[in-house]
């Protein structure tokens, strides 16, 4: 219970429906504000629904690109500001070829996507796009390709971080299977100028977690830990590394008390920890028991290979994988994925690290397969085959009174 001011009389406010402490010292529960519901975003000027694009977010936007739009690949997408509740449409002018299980992050003053599957197979290619700059004139702003020299292989299914410098991408597949390399891109800066691609630097091979496709990856301000995946012969992997790219090298990182071995899963970085959640202990998954709703919260500064520490099951939403999941600042957003033969996961829900309890997200998130999500500083926005759906995760309290 919390106090919210006074007045008249003495109230209090709380989280629970009938709170105990505040029921045994004689208040009554007085007023009950429900916890606000999703609601459907503008479609005048947004991109096309869509499956497997990336979204980022750019400080006061989300921004949508590629994926597949029905049966096609597509090389367009859109931004969304929440202040101003507008769609606008990127230019394709010198946009990347369209492309689906490519990766995006947002480099702070430019949006950098790279690799991923084309109608020519996995690529090796990428853009990045830079918005106008604001008060130029003429508007500055467009696309321009990432540099071929020195970039690693085709591959789709990898991962990449922001280090706040560079782009680290690593793993991934391609025909010739899982791969356990990657590369570090370093974007020019300042307005663009032709023919200015960035630059490629090569990654320490040794020491590297075996090859994968389909692992998470975050940052935490000092090293990328990836985790889990699917290796070579597309069985699930309950290992990982963690990458410096001030050193160049990689650890291990520690297996005793990490989560079982999975793919499909999500990872969000907290600040101190790395929360993994859910995903399937098989490629496709063929009965329930293959979906998991379970996960572990991991310390790397915990000893030398770090942590692990389970996260409650009490309340967890039911098992799921390939679905989304973003950090508030206080909780995990989980929402969307997958079930049983390609139905969609229901029910989203936020995991608190600080009391290891979970609640239920209201219902209506009209999740969707492939669907991608981003944290706006106050809001969860989801963009998928339903278009643009958003929710303020504020949970519903209640108010006591005692005159």
């Amino acid at each position: 219970a919390a106090s919210v001011g006074g007045g008249g009389g003495n109230l209090q406010a709380s989280l629970s429906g009938a709170d105990p402490a505040l029921l045994g010292e004689g208040y009554v529960r007085i007023q009950s504000v429900p916890a606000p519901l999703w609601e459907g975003g503008p479609t005048s000027g947004a991109p096309s629904p869509r499956s497997h694009h990336t979204a980022v977010w750019n400080g006061s936007g989300m921004m949508v690109w590629g994926g597949k739009v029905g049966p096609n690949l597509s090389n367009q997408g859109g931004t969304y500001v929440p202040a101003t509740g507008e769609w606008s449409v990127l230019p394709t002018n010198g946009v990347s070829p369209a492309r689906t299980g490519h990766t995006g992050v947002w480099a702070g003053d430019r949006m950098i996507v790279w690799g991923g599957f084309t109608n020519d197979g996995e690529s090796r290619t990428g853009a990045f796009y830079a918005p106008p700059v604001a008060g130029s004139d003429p508007p500055v702003g467009g696309w321009q390709a990432t540099s071929l020299t020195g970039a690693p292989e085709a591959r789709s299914g990898h991962s990449a971080v922001w280090t706040g410098t560079k782009m680290l991408v690593w793993g991934g597949k391609n025909s010739g299977g899982a791969l356990s390399g990657g590369g570090a891109y370093t974007p020019p800066t300042g307005a663009l100028v032709p023919g200015s691609e960035g630059s490629w630097q090569s990654m320490e091979s040794a020491g590297a977690p075996e090859a994968r496709h389909g692992h998470t990856a975050v940052w935490t301000g000092t090293r990328m830990l990836v985790w889990g995946g699917l290796d070579s012969g597309f069985q699930p992997l309950g290992s990982g590394g963690g990458y410096d790219p001030a050193t160049n090298t990689w650890t291990t990182l520690a297996t005793d008390g990490a989560p079982s071995p999975r793919a499909g899963h999500t990872a969000v970085w907290t600040g101190t920890r790395m929360l993994v959640f859910g995903g399937a202990n098989a490629e496709i998954p063929g009965s329930e028991a293959d979906l998991l709703a379970d996960g572990a919260a991991f310390d790397p500064e915990a000893g030398v290979a770090g942590e692990w520490t389970p996260l409650s099951i009490t309340g967890v939403p039911p098992g799921r994988f390939r679905h989304g999941a973003v950090w508030s600042g206080s909780e995990m957003l989980v929402f969307g994925g997958e079930q049983l033969n390609g139905g969609v996961a229901t029910g989203a829900a936020a995991y608190k690290p600080a009391t290891d309890a979970w609640r239920v997200l209201p219902p209506g998130g009209a999740a969707s397969a492939g669907q991608t999500g981003v944290w706006s500083g106050a809001q969860l926005l989801v963009f998928g085959t339903g278009g643009l759906r958003i929710l303020d995760p504020a949970p519903a309290f209640h108010l006591y009174g005692k005159f």
